[in-house]
């Protein structure tokens, strides 16, 4: 099959979302799939490129920071996606997309639906879901209409976790969200990225990076849970700050 998978990041662009977009996309070429990643470009990275198999286009953005991008710059990637996702779909015979984020990037994969007939799939990530960034809360309401065509029209809504799952059903009460039921964990290869040295040495290892939004204390209890049966593990979490902290029960 020929997957096409929208997001407004890739590596080495971008952070968590990109990540599981590269993991994604390598998963699909080692079962044997076609995937063509659609990004937005940043200096110095070729407008296509190959990553491992993933065939990788980035059309232009005026995204200025490799780790975080505003809403003028994800604008500029969705109009900039707008004008090449008809041809790239059909130059590359795609037959499903997966767009990341309801948005920005949904609304790419809704007008590919309409233009070109091509199903999608919704994969929210964490900010594109209501209440999880108090500081797009007045954002989110201007554009509950269009997200919600964007989630009405797909093929199926799949969230990263279950907490992000019920806060997606609490905001779009669709009659169909009972379909909300798809669940992809975030994943990373810790063996193609974990340092030599820990390999052997931990039977499990779990690297993260929070932000003040990031809910650390949810983390924190599932990681005492996990080291009950798995005893040989070490967590890296970086990025703490005592703001993060200041909520823990």
């Amino acid at each position: 099959m020929r997957f096409l998978l929208v997001n407004y990041e890739y590596p080495p662009v971008g952070a968590g979302a990109a990540t599981a977009s590269q993991a994604i996309a390598r998963a699909l070429v080692d079962l044997g799939h076609d995937a063509v990643v659609l990004t937005g470009k940043y200096k110095g990275l070729a407008a296509t490129a190959q990553d491992d198999g993933v065939t990788v286009r980035r059309v232009p953005s005026f995204r200025r920071a490799l780790d975080h991008s505003g809403l003028f710059e994800m604008a500029s990637f969705v109009l900039s996606a707008m004008v090449t996702v008809p041809a790239l779909v059909r130059r590359h015979k795609i037959q499903a997309i997966i767009a990341f984020f309801s948005l920005p990037c949904g609304p790419i994969g809704l007008f590919a639906r309409w233009r070109c007939g091509v199903p999608y799939l919704v994969s929210l990530r964490g900010g594109d879901v209501p209440g999880t960034e108090p500081s797009l809360q007045m954002v989110q309401r201007l554009l509950t209409p269009l997200r919600r065509a964007v989630l009405k029209n797909s093929v199926a809504i799949v969230a990263n976790s279950d907490g992000l799952r019920e806060m997606a059903e609490a905001a779009d009460p669709f009659p169909f969200a009972s379909s909300l039921t798809g669940l992809t964990p975030n994943c990373s290869g810790l063996r193609r990225r974990a340092p030599p040295e820990w390999r052997d040495r931990c039977s499990f290892c779990l690297w993260d990076v929070f932000r003040n939004r990031k809910i650390f204390h949810s983390c924190l209890k599932s990681f005492r849970n996990f080291r009950r049966e798995h005893l040989n593990c070490i967590w890296w979490a970086m990025g703490l700050t005592k703001n993060s902290c200041r909520n823990w029960p």
